[in-house]
């Protein structure tokens, strides 16, 4: 369990997230960042740190934390499946671990490059959690015409064509981390994840050209991708990155030790 402050722990977690109905009015600004840490703060000020108990769908528990803070585990939303999306870990772990998230979202790298990797290590390679990635390719709306976040999302759908969804998933990731480093504050619908890149992507994964190139350019998943952001929606969602955790919500790139404090106590 986490020894940090609690009122720094708390501001903190709160800022990690892109929310969907600030966005537009960020994007006119050049320091897009700070200012949509402060309005992700005000969006998710009453959300929960963290859950301290076994759940059933629909409930909640109170308990007490091993700080002594009395916290409620939020209950379980009913309707999150998995779908057809393409599991990462054992089908038959008892945890489920969804995530919504877009590709060029700043707080979706962060998680991707800090806490995804302690997840997979400590629980998805030991058969605990089984991880799904779901999108919500929200940010083009605000693109003047672009459509990244749409095209990374269906590129990554025609991998999964040639049994390689989660190593370009990490590859456009990878990619976004990069921009972002070279752009900050401007890595979003900056022209990075074009067609030329995404199919270059494709080729440093060795998948066949002609097969991934003719899925890409013909938008043979554009509906797939647009029904999850749909699903996601109707099951709330409002912000990247959102995740599942047997059903219960938690929105941002939260601490490692949060999640982990969740996942053990479904895992009892």
């Amino acid at each position: 369990m986490s020894t940090k402050n609690d009122k720094k722990e708390e501001n903190s977690w709160k800022s990690q997230k892109e929310p969907l109905l600030e966005v537009e009015e960020t994007r006119k600004r050049d320091y897009f960042l700070p200012i949509s840490i402060l309005i992700a703060g005000v969006l998710i000020a009453g959300a929960l740190i963290y859950s301290t108990g076994k759940k059933t769908v629909g409930s909640a528990e109170t308990k007490k934390a091993d700080n002594g803070l009395v916290v409620q585990a939020p209950a379980a939303i009913q309707g999150v499946e998995i779908g057809d999306s393409v599991i990462l870990g054992d089908p038959k772990a008892s945890v489920t671990f969804i995530e919504y998230a877009d590709y060029q979202c700043p707080f979706c790298t962060s998680f991707f490059k800090e806490t995804e990797p302690l997840l997979i290590k400590d629980y998805v390679d030991k058969g605990n959690v089984k991880m799904v990635y779901k999108d919500f390719a929200f940010l083009d709306q605000f693109a003047g015409g672009k459509n990244e976040s749409h095209l990374a999302a269906e590129a990554a759908a025609c991998a999964a064509d040639q049994g390689k969804f989660w190593d370009y998933h990490d590859l456009i990731f990878k990619t976004e981390i990069a921009d972002q480093q070279a752009n900050p504050g401007k890595s979003e619908n900056n022209g990075n994840l074009n067609v030329e890149k995404l199919e270059s992507l494709a080729q440093e994964l060795g998948l066949n050209k002609n097969q991934f190139n003719s899925c890409l350019e013909s938008n043979k998943y554009k509906d797939k991708i647009q029904k999850e952001v749909v699903e996601a929606q109707a099951l709330g969602v409002k912000a990247t990155p959102t995740f599942f955790i047997n059903g219960q919500k938690f929105e941002g790139a939260l601490p490692y030790p949060q999640f982990k404090a969740t996942i053990d106590n479904l895992l009892k």
